[in-house]
């Protein structure tokens, strides 16, 4: 077997030694051509690419920033990036009973039948449904937007998006709201529960890699944290921390510069996430206090981990 090496990668080899070899028809000082620098730059490039995405490339693990008292002891769900730990055990008896349509739509397409509150002897007027309350965000990250109007967006996005998803997660009659007001004829007697969060850590990233690069290099992440709240008492804790570098698109996008605006694209899918944890975590509702339904335990605490 005949072997043959690689000219260009002698090269390449005799650069890092500190040594001047010529490429094959090169005439011109060794180490000084075009061509040599281009396959230096190239193989360093590439040899750089796995170190620039560890080092700017991923949300990272949950940062303790103090504003929840414990980061390790989550009982509902944990992972490196995302936590919840619930006080309070949730009444779930009644929950398969409230679906979407979506939910509806894919039991009837398997020739299920549809669970109705009917079937147990319970009525509309012996549950509570669920009123989740969002207020505004708070800002405790170190870091911060170059502007005012950029911040109030991305704390805006956080309310925006809990509201949109949390109407998509639940059925009829869960609603939501930004503010509470106990004389709305259209929430009385309901389960208010309040949904308090904070932006507490943010990693700006690196504008240029996120263009220049992209494939998660240089990539935005942000940490929320929050509670849910029902009067004084905190039903749930939760963390979570999401990373997003904005669709550079290939040279098109030039707004990934902007690291809020990929900041917003990674408030928005951990907002996307936690709604979905919501859904199985807190009940659409609850029977009312003294209503039992027929044929079920009174309760069907949720599982811990």
């Amino acid at each position: 077997m005949k072997l043959t090496a690689n000219p260009e990668a002698i090269a390449f080899a005799a650069e890092l030694a500190g040594c001047s070899l010529p490429l094959p028809g090169d005439t011109s000082p060794a180490g000084a051509t075009p061509r040599r620098r281009a396959t230096l730059s190239r193989y360093l490039l590439l040899a750089l690419l796995p170190l620039l995405f560890l080092l700017f490339g991923c949300a990272g693990k949950l940062k303790p920033t103090g504003y929840l008292p414990d980061y390790t002891e989550f009982n509902r769900y944990q992972d490196e990036n995302f936590g919840m730990r619930i006080r309070e055990n949730q009444d779930r008896s009644i929950d398969q009973y409230f679906l979407t349509r979506e939910d509806i739509a894919a039991l009837e397409k398997n020739g299920e039948p549809v669970p109705m509150l009917a079937d147990i002897g319970i009525t509309e007027e012996d549950v509570q449904p669920v009123l989740f309350i969002v207020p505004p965000a708070e800002w405790r990250a170190s870091w911060e937007p170059e502007s005012e109007e950029e911040k109030e967006a991305l704390l805006f996005t956080i309310r925006e998006r809990f509201y949109r998803y949390l109407l998509r997660r639940y059925p009829h009659p869960v609603r939501v709201r930004y503010a509470y007001v106990p004389d709305e004829p259209a929430v009385l007697g309901y389960r208010v529960l309040e949904v308090q969060t904070a932006i507490t850590d943010v990693n700006p990233g690196v504008g240029w890699l996120r263009y220049v690069i992209g494939y998660g290099a240089g990539t935005t992440a942000i940490q929320i944290e929050g509670r849910i709240q029902e009067e004084d008492t905190t039903l749930a804790e939760f963390a979570i921390r999401e990373a997003h570098a904005g669709y550079p698109n290939g040279f098109i996008n030039t707004r990934v510069f902007n690291s809020t605006y990929c900041l917003r694209y990674a408030a928005e899918e951990a907002i996307n996430n936690l709604s979905n944890y919501f859904r199985t975590t807190i009940p659409a509702a609850r029977l009312r206090e003294g209503v039992t339904a027929a044929g079920m335990a009174a309760t069907q605490p949720i599982e811990l981990q």
